[in-house]
Parts: structure tokens; sequence; C-alpha cells
């Protein structure tokens, strides 16, 4: 079985993952990401980039589902309720006090 086979019978639990981490990964922390991803949906992290594909392959839009935003990669279907959810998990699981702290001060456009 081929690497995309693999990734497509594990892309359903891992994408309810995403949702748990309100769709953001850290750019500056993808290593201990990809792992914290592995541990909690057992998908390798050999796998993980393309199990992030799912999205773009399933509903393709121009640009893909993802972007980056200063340090961070935002599943863009994300609601900003489930993101800050999210952005909570991520501070617990990286044992920090502030948000400031883990993503640096974010620069709101006005």
């Amino acid at each position: 079985m081929g690497s995309l086979d693999v990734s497509i019978n594990v892309r359903p639990k891992f994408a309810g993952h995403l949702w748990s981490w309100g769709g953001i990964l850290l750019n500056d922390q993808v290593d201990e990401e990809y792992k914290q991803l592995e541990n909690e949906t057992r998908v390798p992290i050999s796998e993980i980039p393309l199990a992030l594909t799912a999205f773009d392959e399933i509903f393709p839009i121009k640009g893909g589902w993802f972007r980056d935003l200063d340090d961070r990669r935002v599943l863009i279907l994300m609601p900003t309720a489930i993101r800050g959810l999210g952005a909570h998990l991520h501070r617990l699981v990286r044992g920090v006090e502030s948000f400031e702290n883990l993503l640096g001060k974010i620069q709101w456009k006005e």
C-alpha cells in the first residue's frame, strides 16, 4: 500500500484533531506540532504533510485551505472561537503562561 493509500485511511480522524487544535500549526515549532499530532492520531510524522492536504483535495479552492499568518499556519475554514480554543490547547501543551509567550505579539491589521 502506498503513502497516499495510508493517508486516505487516516484522514477523517486526523481532520478531527485539526479542529481540537483550532486549525493552527506553529511554523517555528513544526517538529513539535507534528510529534504531538502523531501521538494523538497515530498518523506517522512522515504522513502528516500529506494528510494536511485532505481539504485541498476534497474541496479544492484557489490558494488552498491553509494560510501562513505571521508565525503560524491557519486552516481558513475554522471559526474564530474554535481557533481560540486551539490556541489555548497549544498554550497548555507547550506549558507557557501566556499566548504572547507562545505566539509572540500578534500584529492586528486595521
